[in-house]
């Protein structure tokens, strides 16, 4: 696989990445909120994840709480995008420019 493609993946087959960035906690406010949206209107956007190269599963770019929430509500599968295997570099790059492309819901 050389390009993203968008697959069904089993929740068990995701995984965080031990060597991800280490980002801000949400605050209990956006995290109830994204699980009442989650709830409401199921997960809008797709988790941005990596092959993880050795056939184990995905590793996850952009998406954490996301999963996390997923998880908590008992989803078996996953909408995600999956990038071909990435090195520890390629991963932090990605995350950096899927930032900076996200649009504010307004």
């Amino acid at each position: 696989m050389d390009h993203p493609v968008a697959l069904s993946v089993p929740i068990d087959h995701v995984h965080i990445d031990p060597e991800g960035r280490n980002r801000t906690p949400d605050t209990p406010v956006q995290d109830h909120l994204l699980r009442v949206s989650i709830r409401k209107h199921g997960i809008l956007e797709p988790l941005q994840v990596a092959s993880d190269g050795k056939g184990n599963g995905y590793t996850i770019i952009d998406g954490e709480r996301r999963f996390r929430i997923a998880k908590d509500n008992g989803y078996d599968r996953l909408i995600c995008v999956v990038h071909p295997c990435l090195s520890k570099e390629s991963r932090e790059e990605l995350r950096m420019e899927l930032k900076m492309t996200v649009k504010p819901v307004q």
